[in-house]
């Protein structure tokens, strides 16, 4: 494992690097907003700019003192690194205030590294901890020190910083002299920027030194097990392996009589009230197939139902591991570094219980079946959630509550109660409920088996029936006329046979030769159907044709109860495989709406059953203390177990990918829990670099990694530059360029493109044929819509699935529209705004507001419209423009990042930009438009400002944004404006 272990070393290091992420401002990447003065007494934040970006109460930001950027000759262009950063608290009158809580002032690490090289990425001191300068203010903590004194210490630390690049301190003449040192070291077409810069990003999300901590730890073990040869779960050596081979790692193959096997192999569905699509249903038996060390890579585009196959696959791995006999809970952890993917699992895992007293949690205190690993600052009443807390802290979490619910005896009560009400049997011992409940789950799989054989005797008799198809022309029905023709051809042969025993016969073969007589009859019984036949093989022929008919007879019969009694070969032949007819996708479906919910919560109330049992083998606190093994453990064995425990009651596990080493660790040395998990599921992988993943999916023994990269691509959180000398300081055996293309670099890659280079499922669906599955129906956008997406991101091979509405459609409401608005914008800073854009937008809406309601019968708007902007200046402009227009409803106006996996009824693309502005940052790949039209279900009106031609209903740009849209119902409303006022 020598190249896995550079590999592991290098992510380490990355994420180490990365702790500190690095910035950039400007087109494209982040807003930030110009501050005026150089004092900090002139640092204030309006009002309006932290409306703008949806924070009026103020928050935690940071400020960026100087920064460099390349010269590009186009001002509107320009990306600037800041070269200090600063983290500050701002209340609601915009008041700036240092915040040390999570750490002092630093030097962007980039600044180290080429093309800049200022010092020594190893030596210098280029972030200052605050305790080094407190040494002379009396013990007292800096946030009780008056405001003045914090900033006098902050502009400190800030002088402390620029002196490591440069000569000069900041606070002299408020970094003019930095900026003109900084002039001369800079490489040639770079600049300074001296100005101060308030960036709307919260601290946390850039210096991650508390979150990384347990993720360098769980490296430092992986690395020590791949230099020892120690062992180590396959599908970590696998993930960090830049030349994975092409194995298959399921138990049977992906074609042919392994279809029907594998539908067969997906058991559990947790809603009763739909059914998956064909290619949702082949990534769940895909996934049950799945041997230990198996990776699978899911494309799952925007409303093709990732959240509905993720439950599928948690369902199968806990109906697996019981009626296998493995004795473990099919233990799922799910994890992404996406807040909103979290979010939206944890609310699908709530909300699919409740349709039925069976499919109801029979623990109390809990409604979900997953547990949220968060946090002790995120404790949510909204899920149930597991924290790290102090033990005298007071506070609970669902570990604690459902641990105090067995001691007191609540916890077998309520069970108790609810299997008595759903079988009307009284259990006297959570053991027989757990033997009674497992039998009755093995039941219903046999029941889901004995209907998929209907799909497996279809797919044996349809092979008969092409055989004789073949042999014959068979047709369902044909043997009637092949008995009509045996029967004939019968009499014929009898009749012959019996003239030639006669007198006359015997006189006819002397005087003509035999084998003209043979030759003559075959003819006859060629003239009478019998092509393949000759008169001296006559009564082999005819044997074999009647067992011929005898087959055909069972085969008409048995199609025609499988297939229906109109059924015919041709429409049959119609169908690229017999597990794809209607009939036999009818059964998958019907199953999916019944015995597989039926078998999900009947095993998930096996394992509820079995946890009883296991927290009754454990021993009983103290008073008021917690109980070992169930409220924490120390030793290894005795953690898993208490991790064992914890996932029967809970069968799957959501958490980040910065927590989860923290949770799924051991001893003083917090050694991994390797190869604990049954399968690890990464969420929006698009979303996530490739080195936060390795000590996630080391917990894990198979992995599935779901994302699209034609959406957000991951915020990396260190440059280009740094990147490759980290590649060239750990020997990575790959050119930079291949490494990045095998979705293994830190920069430019994401643990989806991974994905696609350690797939060992088979199959080939993605895009250029890449290793992995894709979703590829669609169920958010109407077609229209739908197609714009379609055609700029994947190639036009999604399938709408969604009917027009019929509430938009009588309200008038089209799909598409497009609005030219002549304008101009400027720019805000790092920012950009675009007044007369903003205006026509709040003309427009005012104007449609109240039909809008009426149409959907809503009280707020803000459940019928999204307004998706890249500038959180023109948010702000257009936030004042609704105001003017008396739209006060508090709008969803944001980046796609606000709207990333959400969805609205009708959604309005400001791009903010007019003439004479580069549209290259959203315009020069799809993604950024993807997003944000995929979020449409029933309408999107897009605008822009820069076109010429005014007439065509197209969303123009200069690049991939140049989509002609369909003609489904779009229009143009350009030329309209004036008639909005």
């Amino acid at each position: 494992m020598k190249e896995q272990v550079h590999v592991a070393r290098y992510w380490r290091q990355a994420v180490s690097e990365s702790a500190y992420a690095h910035i950039e401002v400007g087109e494209g990447t982040r807003d930030a907003f110009l501050l005026n003065g150089t004092s900090p007494s002139e640092w204030v934040i309006s009002k309006e700019v932290l409306r703008g970006i949806g924070r009026a109460r103020g928050g935690n930001f940071l400020l960026g003192f100087g920064g460099v950027f390349r010269m590009t000759g186009r001002e509107g262009l320009r990306r600037i690194v800041p070269t200090i950063l600063v983290p500050v608290e701002v209340d609601d009158n915009g008041m700036v205030t240092p915040d040390f809580e999570i750490t002092g002032p630093w030097l962007q690490r980039a600044m180290l590294f080429s093309p800049f090289n200022l010092a020594s990425p190893e030596s210098a001191d280029w972030r200052i901890s605050e305790r080094a300068m407190m040494q002379d203010a009396d013990g007292k903590l800096i946030e009780d020190l008056p405001w003045e004194d914090q900033w006098q210490m902050a502009i400190a630390m800030v002088d402390r910083i620029t002196q490591i690049i440069t000569e000069a301190r900041w606070s002299a003449d408020g970094g003019a002299t930095v900026a003109e040192q900084l002039d001369k070291r800079l490489p040639e077409g770079w600049i300074t920027e001296k100005s101060v810069l308030f960036i709307p990003t919260n601290p946390a999300n850039v210096n991650r030194t508390q979150i990384t901590g347990p993720m360098l730890v769980a490296y430092d073990h992986i690395v020590e097990r791949f230099q020892n040869g120690k062992p180590v779960p396959q599908i970590a050596i696998r993930y960090a392996d830049p030349h994975a081979d092409e194995a298959i790692f399921l138990q049977t193959g992906i074609s042919g009589d392994e279809r029907v096997h594998a539908m067969g192999m997906h058991l559990g569905q947790m809603s009763n009230s739909y059914s998956m699509d064909k290619t949702q249903r082949r990534v769940v038996e895909t996934q049950a197939m799945m041997l230990e060390g198996g990776i699978a890579a899911v494309s799952g585009p925007p409303g093709t139902g990732k959240t509905t196959l993720i439950q599928g696959v948690i369902a199968d791995a806990l109906i697996h591991s019981i009626i296998e006999g493995q004795g473990e809970s099919g233990k799922v952890l799910i994890a992404s570094t996406n807040n909103q993917a979290i979010t939206n699992v944890l609310d699908a895992l709530s909300k699919v219980t409740g349709y039925s007293r069976l499919a109801r949690r029979w623990l109390p205190q809990i409604d979900s079946v997953g547990l949220y690993l968060s946090a002790a600052s995120k404790l949510s009443e909204q899920w149930p959630t597991y924290a790290f807390v102090s033990r005298d802290s007071g506070q609970e979490t669902a570990i604690g509550k459902l641990g105090e619910a067995y001691r007191n005896g609540e916890a077998w009560s309520y069970f108790r109660s609810m299997f008595r009400a759903e079988y009307s049997i009284d259990v006297d011992s959570p053991a027989e409920a757990a033997e009674l409940l497992e039998q009755r789950l093995r039941d219903i799989v046999a029941k889901i088996r004995e209907r998929i054989d209907v799909a497996r005797e279809a797919k044996a008799i349809y092979a008969t029936a092409r055989h004789l198809r073949k042999k014959r022309g068979y047709d369902i029905g044909a043997e009637l006329g092949w008995k009509e023709q045996a029967k004939a051809i019968q009499q014929f042969v009898q009749k012959t046979r019996a003239e030639e025993s006669g007198v006359m016969g015997k006189l006819k073969s002397i005087i003509a030769s035999k084998e003209k007589k043979n030759a003559e009859l075959t003819e006859q019984l060629r003239a009478m159907g019998a092509q393949d036949a000759t008169w001296e093989n006559i009564d082999a022929w005819w044997a074999e044709l009647v067992q011929d008919i005898k087959s055909a007879a069972a085969v008409s019969q048995k199609m025609r109860n499988i297939f229906g009694q109109g059924i015919r070969m041709d429409a049959l032949a119609a169908v690229p495989a017999i597990e794809d007819h209607p009939t036999i996708t009818a059964i998958n479906d019907e199953l999916d709406k019944s015995l597989r919910a039926e078998a999900f919560w009947t095993a998930l109330h096996v394992n509820e059953a079995r946890w009883l049992v296991g927290m009754g083998t454990l021993r009983a606190p103290g008073n008021g203390q917690q109980t070992v093994g169930w409220d924490y453990a120390i030793e290894e064995d005795a953690v898993r177990k208490m991790w064992d425990l914890r996932f029967l009651a809970f069968p799957v596990m959501v958490s980040t990918l910065y927590s989860a080493p923290r949770f799924f660790q051991h001893g003083k040395d917090y050694s991994p829990l390797f190869g604990l998990v049954d399968t690890v599921v990464i969420d929006e992988a698009a979303q996530v670099s490739a080195e936060l993943a390795l000590p996630t999916v080391a917990l894990g023994n198979r992995l599935l990694i779901v994302g699209d990269e034609q959406q957000t691509e991951p915020v990396w959180a260190l440059s280009e530059s740094v990147d490759r000398e980290l590649v060239e300081r750990y020997q990575v055996p790959e050119a930079y360029e291949t490494f990045q293309a095998g979705g293994m670099s830190a920069y430019g890659s994401s643990v989806q493109v991974r994905a696609y280079s350690v797939d060992n499922t088979g199959y080939r669906e993605g895009n250029g044929g890449r290793r992995g599955l894709m979703l590829r129906e669609h169920r958010r956008s109407v077609e229209p819509i739908m197609q714009i997406f379609n055609s700029i991101s994947y190639s036009g091979v999604l399938v709408c699935k969604r009917e027009p509405n019929p509430v938009a459609t009588q309200a008038g409401i089209l799909p598409l529209e497009y609005l030219h608005v002549p304008s101009w914008s400027m720019k805000v800073g790092e920012s950009r705004a675009n007044p007369i854009e903003a205006a026509v937008i709040a003309a427009l809406i005012a104007k449609r507001r109240n039909a809008w309601l009426k149409a959907y019968n809503k009280d707020s708007l803000n459940d019928v419209l999204g307004i998706v902007t890249p500038y959180n200046a023109h948010a702000l402009e257009i936030r004042d423009a609704l105001a003017r227009q008396g739209v006060i409803e508090n709008l969803t106006i944001g980046s796609i990042h606000s709207l990333q996996g959400a969805e609205k009824p009708i959604i309005i693309l400001a791009p903010g930009i007019g003439y004479g502005n580069s549209t290259a940052f959203f315009d020069s790949s799809p993604n950024m438009l993807n997003v944000a039209i995929s979020r449409a279900q029933d309408a999107f009106l897009g605008l822009h400002g820069y076109g010429k031609d005014i007439h065509a209903a197209r969303y123009r740009g200069s690049g991939c944004s140049r989509h002609r849209t369909p003609s489904h119902g779009d229009r143009a409303i350009g030329g309209a404006v004036t008639n909005l006022y």
